[in-house]
């Protein structure tokens, strides 16, 4: 008999991608609108385990840098992930608050800074906080681009191969734009 094949998924990130099937296009929608009305924050703008004390907190918390590395690979949830965080930062005039509730404009912050040092783990950013990175484009610099409009299939990813790249510049202009460039000292610790 032969050996196991290698798991080409060892953080069974499809937990994410099967969670995302029910409601992502509702997530985008919302974010695009420019204010989040569902539940759906745990599993398509996770955070660390250990911050949340739910049960979806613990089950969709990623486990640390390698592990959101993976998030920020994957060839759907990377994209998706750059799709939302351009979303966000498509309404200039808003707070993270007013777009996301209070409590999960404070899970941005993690989400956030997770990703961006993830990214800059890659050699593809600055790490936040050091360096804040420019000032965040203006909105239709972000989500004008191809694939970004209302009828697009959002099932589909959008963003170029240089993913993880465009996930550091859009993290980091989410916590210089909302945060004062300050990342999350939660998440800091926990890392």
């Amino acid at each position: 008999m032969a050996d196991a094949p290698f798991d080409a998924d060892p953080f069974d990130l499809d937990r994410f991608v099967t969670a995302q099937a029910v409601n992502y296009a509702d997530a985008l929608r919302e974010l695009r609108a420019g204010r989040k009305e569902t539940h759906w924050m745990w599993y398509v703008l996770p955070q660390l385990r250990g911050l949340g004390r739910s049960d979806f907190a613990h089950f969709y918390g990623l486990t640390g840098l390698e592990e959101a590395r993976a998030y920020l690979a994957h060839p759907i949830l990377g994209p998706r992930l750059l799709d939302c965080a351009r979303a966000i930062l498509s309404h200039p005039d808003r707070s993270a608050e007013r777009i996301m509730g209070r409590v999960d404009g404070q899970k941005l912050q993690s989400t956030a800074t997770l990703f961006a040092l993830a990214a800059e783990a890659t050699g593809r950013g600055p790490r936040p906080g050091l360096d804040p990175g420019p000032p965040a484009p203006p909105a239709s610099g972000l989500a004008g681009g191809p694939g970004s409009g209302p009828g697009r299939d959002v099932r589909q990813p959008s963003a170029p191969a240089g993913t993880a790249a465009g996930i550091a510049e859009a993290m980091r202009a989410i916590l210089s734009r909302h945060y004062g460039g300050q990342p999350c000292p939660r998440t800091l610790a926990l890392l």
